[in-house]
């Protein structure tokens, strides 16, 4: 299993606005293809950042989605206005976990 990490700052205020479009595109994103599953992490100490966690089967699946210009452009327009500051990403691979 793999997971894609992203972490974000977006503009003060605008958490429900993010919300609203993340759950949207995540929906679209796993109709074509994209993660089998996907997490929106609101910071409690910073309000205005959070993570987006993306599930994979495998590795080049979590590759391939994350270099499909498609999906990155949906990302793009559905979502930049609303980012600020830094913007980092991490792909990773599950080495355990409990049920």
């Amino acid at each position: 299993m793999f997971m894609r990490i992203s972490w974000g700052r977006i503009r003060e205020g605008g958490w429900m606005d993010y919300e609203e479009r993340f759950k949207k595109l995540a929906l679209d994103n796993i109709k074509q293809g994209g993660p089998k599953r996907r997490w929106l992490v609101r910071d409690l100490d910073e309000p205005d950042a959070g993570f987006a966690i993306s599930l994979f089967d495998n590795e080049d699946e979590m590759r391939k989605w994350a270099n499909d210009p498609d999906a990155r452009e949906r990302v793009k327009t559905e979502m930049s206005d609303l980012y600020v500051g830094d913007y980092r990403v991490r792909n990773c691979e599950v080495r355990y976990q409990t049920d």
